[in-house]
């Protein structure tokens, strides 16, 4: 199994808890992510950017970003947009989910891709080779129809060398990912849709990630069939 990079996240400023209590306004955690650095290091990692993190508690508290940890090495730290947010705080008194309603994968958070697992029919990475305007809805969501050049088939299978699907994010004209261009590397989460293009995103949450060699190893790990 592969082993991932640990990025401490220390001191951070809190500015809104959409789950949970503090008692400070600044925190330390550690979160994992599987990234090779520097060379794919995300952009949104760096000194005062506004990231939204998903902590659980540490076991251990000694140390440099005592306290929390990341909840997986996949989706805990995720760039802030502002739709983003509002439907976390919609989904703040939401009843979590029971612990034998999931899979136990603790280890390296692999129940949060056993459940993309089971939506996606399709989950590919490439490189960006069109890519249309953002398309911002009443919803907060915004649309993007996209073509990639296959690098590497994680899960389903596809005809060709480049697929078109269609993006949805929780995004607003404040927040454009700056990997969403063309060149940009992607993991894509797809699933079969009707109409052009055939693929759209699983989600507005997760279905599009940027792209790193580590992640793309581990899933084919995970959703090796």
């Amino acid at each position: 199994m592969l082993s991932s990079d640990r990025v401490l996240l220390r001191p951070l400023k809190v500015n809104r808890v959409f789950k949970g209590k503090l008692d400070d306004k600044e925190i330390g955690a550690r979160c994992a992510q599987f990234v090779r650095y520097p060379t794919e290091r995300p952009e949104y990692l760096k000194a005062k950017a506004h990231v939204i993190l998903f902590l659980r508690r540490a076991i251990e508290e000694r140390g440099e970003g005592r306290g929390w940890l990341g909840v997986d090495p996949w989706f805990a730290v995720q760039p802030a947009t502002k739709p983003l947010e509002r439907a976390l705080a919609r989904l703040a008194d939401a009843p979590p989910l029971k612990r034998d309603e999931r899979e136990d994968h603790e280890e390296i958070g692999e129940d949060s891709l056993l459940f993309y697992k089971s939506r996606a029919s399709l989950v590919v990475s490439g490189d960006i080779t069109e890519i249309s305007k953002p398309l911002y809805a009443d919803d907060s969501t915004c649309t993007r129809a996209l073509r990639i050049k296959v690098g590497r088939i994680m899960r389903g299978g596809v005809q060709g060398d480049e697929i078109a699907a269609s993006v949805v994010r929780l995004e607003d004209e404040s927040s454009e990912p700056p990997f969403l261009k063309k060149g940009g590397r992607v993991i894509l989460f797809l699933r079969e849709r009707k109409g052009d293009p055939r693929y759209e995103t699983v989600d507005p949450w997760f279905g599009i990630q940027q792209g790193n060699s580590d992640m793309e190893e581990l899933l084919d790990e995970v959703f090796g069939e």
